[in-house]
């Protein structure tokens, strides 16, 4: 379009120029009155050329605009959107700093039922000992209990077998040849070493008894009592 500006200006200096020296009384050969009609007779085509690039330019013009306008509205979403992460920001640094706080939090409570476990974990261990050792306790009590009630068995049974003796071989033997046979065993009396307490040991149920053995886990292979 330049050069179509250029020629249009050309060839209208060209005109001006001729214009003058005709004014002032110059004559034109016809060679140089062909080059002009030549000249003329190509303006219209240069004018509908300029036409057409005004109106390419006037098209541009207005892709321009409308490319300017989107380009400002888009400008303006970007504006917006900045905005809004400008306050995602402040947001997730709340999230942030709450997600922190409690995580502090958390781990204090973690500390304290960490705490609160080892100190059940000793009472759980304290208690299980505990436990054995009453069932323990209930166990060695029937036994001392039966370590009494054995003194008074061994005599009854001994005055079983020498009831027995005597009625079966006394009466074949002569009676001065050992006296003491027919004797009934000798009672004793078992009485704290001097003057030490005597023991006195607590009725204990059979049942419980039983529950102490099987929790300790003799069972029916445990030495009877």
């Amino acid at each position: 379009m330049a050069a179509l500006l250029e020629s249009l200006a050309g060839h209208y200096g060209q005109m001006a120029g001729a214009l003058r020296d005709t004014e002032a009384g110059e004559v034109f050969g016809a060679e140089d009155m062909l080059v002009m009609n030549r000249d003329t007779e190509e303006l219209p085509v240069i004018m509908k050329e300029l036409e057409e690039n005004a109106r390419a330019i006037e098209s541009y013009h207005a892709q321009l605009v409308g490319s300017r306008e989107e380009s400002g509205r888009d400008l303006e979403h970007l504006g917006s959107v900045l905005d809004e992460l400008d306050e995602l920001g402040e947001v997730i640094g709340m999230m942030l700093a709450t997600q922190e706080a409690v995580e502090n939090k958390a781990e204090e409570f973690l500390n304290t039922l960490t705490h609160h476990l080892s100190t059940l974990s000793h009472l759980h261990e304290r208690f299980v000992a505990y436990r054995m050792a009453f069932n323990k306790l209930v166990l060695e009590i029937a036994r001392r209990g039966q370590y009494c009630e054995a003194l008074d068995s061994m005599t009854e049974e001994e005055n079983k077998v020498r009831t027995h003796f005597n009625a079966e071989y006394g009466l074949h033997l002569p009676e001065d040849l050992c006296l003491c046979i027919a004797n009934a065993p000798t009672r004793w009396e078992v009485v704290p070493w001097q003057g030490a307490a005597m023991e006195v040991l607590p009725c204990i149920d059979a049942d419980l008894i039983k529950d102490a053995r099987e929790r300790v886990g003799e069972g029916h292979g445990a030495e009877s009592l």
